[in-house]
């Protein structure tokens, strides 16, 4: 594949089926989706020299007629900020959105229960979900609306045997549809499993028929979690915070340090303040112990 405004640049990408050709029933939107509901549908790849994996740009980054509309300018004049990509295919054009969209200065989330993959593995969805979630893309998955599942490992392996489940024509295996969503919640439950409240969650941690919250006490739960949330927060960056004088209190002034020069082959006086390596021998000289001793060096060329 070369790059059409640059000759002198090429990659290389899979060879493709024909797939989504426009006026064909393979670029229709599917029927599920409320198209009323739509502002605008970007129509992506229509320069046949050069595939366009993502709705931003080409393969090569270029915003060309390669689609309909620059879609990055399209969503910031409709003050757009946040993006949820879903999709086919994971590993390629979900991928490719995501990451360029994150380049756009978006705040992107990938929903992995909406999402299919070509390959499942590093060169497919896992090695995707790394590359997204190293430029700053979240990779969530869709949690009960009834809660947090006090099982989550459970819940995983239910959802797993769920959606390996086929449709009565045979069709949509190992794909999730809204019938395998309510199957899921009650298998999770029939074998033990139950919820904890989230803050605001549609629905009471309750199993059995979803009974939905009331706004005013959704509102009022995250209200009060919000400053809980802070308190966790505030105690976490306490403890990652460094201790001075973690070693034995000084008895002198605040303050006062003292540099004892060594002598012959006696063992440097430990001072007020232990340092973190006294006490551990490495087999190799450091940088850090070098820059150590120069201090002391001068310490001894003073007292001269």
């Amino acid at each position: 594949m070369t790059n059409p405004s640059n000759p002198s640049e090429t990659k290389q990408t899979p060879i493709w089926p024909v797939h989504c050709v426009a006026g064909t029933p393979g670029s229709d939107i599917i029927p599920e989706i409320n198209t009323s509901a739509l502002d605008f549908v970007v129509e992506k790849g229509r320069d046949k020299r050069v595939e366009m994996y993502s709705g931003f740009a080409d393969a090569f980054g270029n915003k060309s007629d390669a689609a309909n509309m620059d879609l990055a300018a399209k969503l910031k004049d409709h003050a757009i900020s946040h993006l949820y990509v879903v999709g086919l295919t994971g590993d390629c054009c979900v991928k490719a959105t995501a990451i360029d969209g994150r380049g756009e200065g978006f705040e992107v989330y990938v929903l992995e229960e909406v999402q299919r993959s070509v390959s499942a593995g590093e060169n497919g969805w896992v090695g995707a979900k790394k590359e997204m979630e190293e430029v700053g893309v979240k990779v969530l998955n869709m949690t009960s609306s009834k809660g947090k599942p006090t099982y989550p490992k459970l819940r995983e392996d239910v959802k797993e045997k769920v959606k390996n489940e086929t449709n009565k024509d045979g069709s949509g295996k190992c794909q999730w549809s809204a019938w395998k969503a309510n199957k899921l919640s009650k298998e999770y439950e029939k074998e033990g499993g139950g919820y904890e409240n989230k803050p605001g969650s549609k629905n009471e941690p309750d199993k059995g028929a979803p009974e939905q919250k009331s706004e005013a006490k959704k509102e009022e739960e995250v209200k009060t979690a919000e400053p809980e949330e802070k308190k966790e927060e505030a105690k976490m960056e306490i403890a990652d915070k460094p201790k001075a004088n973690s070693g034995k209190k000084a008895t002198g002034k605040t303050g006062e340090t003292k540099a004892t020069a060594p002598k012959g082959k006696k063992a440097p006086t430990e001072g007020t303040r232990k340092s973190s390596r006294i006490g551990t021998k490495r087999t190799a000289p450091a940088e850090d112990e070098t820059k150590e001793k120069v201090p002391a060096k001068k310490a001894k060329s003073a007292k001269r």
